[in-house]
């Protein structure tokens, strides 16, 4: 529902000669627009071939080291249990 308005909002605008706003006006939505899509944009980074491959090995290892850190969880309640520690 919610949408549909927001598409039909946006279909009358572009219909709109906007010649009869004051300059003021325009400016003032041309702000208000150019700081709505920066928001929803968010920033550019470009990365170079290097920081692709170094992102690449970090989530590596941090993937690794999750499996890591849950097979010794697992062998300590194995171990804890085996010991009646629980």
């Amino acid at each position: 529902m919610y949408g549909e308005r927001l598409l039909a909002i946006q279909d009358e605008l572009a219909k709109r000669d906007l010649s009869d706003i004051p300059t003021n006006k325009l400016l003032d939505m041309l702000i208000k627009c150019e700081k709505a899509f920066k928001a929803e944009a968010g920033s550019i980074e470009f990365l170079t071939d290097e920081d692709i491959k170094q992102m690449k090995e970090r989530r590596k290892f941090d993937q690794q080291n999750a499996i890591v850190r849950e097979e010794v969880r697992r062998s300590d309640e194995k171990m804890r249990a085996e010991l009646g520690m629980y």
